[in-house]
C-alpha cells in the first residue's frame, strides 16, 4: 500500500525472500567494517545465495538450539552430563532409559508447535541431508519422500514418544517450561532466550549439552541449529534509507551489541567479540553455547517456503504421536512444494 514503515522485524530466510518486492536491497548502503564483523549475512541474502541481494540485517542475538537440563536430575540418574554428555543416539537412548527409571520425565516439551523437530530433530535430519538439499525439496527440484535422513528422523521422533521420553500429552500441554523449572523433568529443547531464566531458577542445577549426532556417516557433527532467525529490514517506500541503516548498524554495533548483554546474555551475531570482553566466565553455560556460535547449521524450518512451512508446522507434531506415518507426512510435504 505504500504506507509501511521505514524499518521492520521480519523473520530470516523465505520469509524476507517472499516479500522482496516491498523490501529495500541494502548493498549499497552496509558499512563495510558490518558486512566484516557481523556474521549471519546468509540469512539475509535473497535464495541464500553468497552473492545473493541482502534484504535486510541479521538481528543481533544468534539463537543456538540445545537442551536445557538439570544437573541433580541427571546426576540421581547416575549420570554426568558435564563429563560425559551423550554423544550418539544409542547414548541418548540409554541416558533416556535412566531418568524413566527414576520417576522422572525424560524431556518435556509442548508439540502443538513443533518446538521439539525444529530445535532438535531438525539438526538430526539437516545433519544427514544438508541444508542445500532441503532447499531444493521445497522449491520441488527433489522430493520429500526421497530424503532418507528426514524420513529416518521422523521415525525416531515417534519412537522417543512411544518409549515414554517425550511427555505423552506433549500434543496439548502447555505448561512444559514450567513443569521444567519446578523439577520435574531432566531436559527441555531450547534457545538461548531460556537460559538466563533457567539459571535464575534452577542456580547450579542449570546445565546445557547441545544434540547427540544422529549419525556416524552424517555430512555435518558437532555442530546444532541456529543462527540469527529475525531481521530488520528497510522498506521500500521509505524516504530515509540512509538513516535507516544507520540505525540498524548502530543497534549492531559493538558498544551497543555489549550494552545489550547487560540486559539478556545470548551469542551475538558479532564476530570480533571474545568471551572476555562479553564478561563470561570460561566455563559458564553461555560460554559453552558461544563455543558452537560460529558453526551452526541454519533454521531450518525458514529455509522451508511457506507454503511447505505451513504443512510441517501442522503436521509434523502428528507424526510424533503416531497419528500420521512419516510418509504421509512427506507426501503431504511434497503436494505443498508442487504448489
Amino acid at each position: 500500500a505504500g504506507s509501511a514503515p521505514d524499518i521492520a522485524n521480519l523473520w530470516t530466510g523465505q520469509s524476507i525472500f517472499a516479500m522482496k518486492d516491498v523490501i529495500r536491497p541494502l548493498d549499497d548502503l552496509i558499512p563495510a567494517d558490518d558486512l566484516k564483523n557481523i556474521g549471519g549475512w546468509e540469512s539475509v541474502r535473497d535464495g541464500f545465495k553468497p552473492d545473493g541481494v541482502i534484504l535486510g540485517y541479521p538481528a543481533s542475538q544468534n539463537q543456538i538450539c540445545f537442551f536445557l537440563y538439570n544437573k541433580k536430575i541427571i546426576k540421581d540418574a547416575g549420570l554426568d552430563f558435564e563429563a560425559r554428555p551423550p554423544k550418539t543416539i544409542e547414548e541418548f537412548d540409554a541416558a533416556c532409559a535412566k531418568i524413566k527409571a527414576i520417576g522422572k520425565q525424560p524431556i518435556v516439551v509442548d508439540e502443538s508447535f513443533p518446538w521439539f523437530v525444529c530445535w532438535i530433530a531438525n539438526y538430526w535430519w539437516a545433519q544427514v541431508t544438508g541444508g542445500d538439499v532441503i532447499s531444493e525439496e521445497t522449491i520441488g527440484l527433489k522430493k520429500f519422500s526421497d530424503d532418507k535422513g528426514l524420513l529416518d528422523t521422523l521415525v525416531y521422533y515417534n519412537k522417543l514418544y512411544k518409549n515414554g521420553y517425550l511427555n505423552q500429552d506433549m500434543g496439548t500441554s502447555a505448561d512444559s517450561w514450567n513443569r521444567f523449572l519446578q523439577r520435574e523433568a531432566a531436559m527441555f529443547p531450547a534457545v538461548t532466550s531460556f537460559l538466563s531464566d533457567a539459571e535464575k531458577t534452577l542456580g547450579a542445577d542449570a546445565g546445557v549439552i547441545l544434540p547427540p549426532e544422529f549419525s556416524a556417516s552424517a555430512k555435518i557433527k558437532n555442530s546444532t541449529i541456529g543462527g540469527p532467525g529475525q531481521s530488520m529490514v528497510v522498506s521500500k517506500n521509505s524516504k530515509h534509507p540512509e538513516l535507516a541503516v544507520k540505525l540498524l548498524s548502530f543497534l549492531n554495533s559493538k558498544k551497543e551489541v555489549l550494552e545489550a548483554q547487560k540486559v539478556m546474555p545470548v551469542p551475538p551475531v558479532r564476530t570480533d567479540l571474545t568471551i572476555s570482553e562479553l564478561g563470561w566466565a570460561p566455563d559458564s553455560n553461555i560460554a559453552k553455547l558461544f563455543k558452537v556460535s560460529s558453526s551452526y547449521i541454519y533454521w531450518i524450518d525458514n529455509r522451508l517456503t511457506s507454503p511447505v512451512a505451513d504443512v510441517f508446522y501442522k503436521l509434523v507434531p502428528l507424526v510424533g504421536l503416531g497419528k500420521i506415518t512419516p510418509k504421509e507426512f512427506v507426501a503431504a510435504m511434497d503436494k505443498a512444494a508442487a504448489k
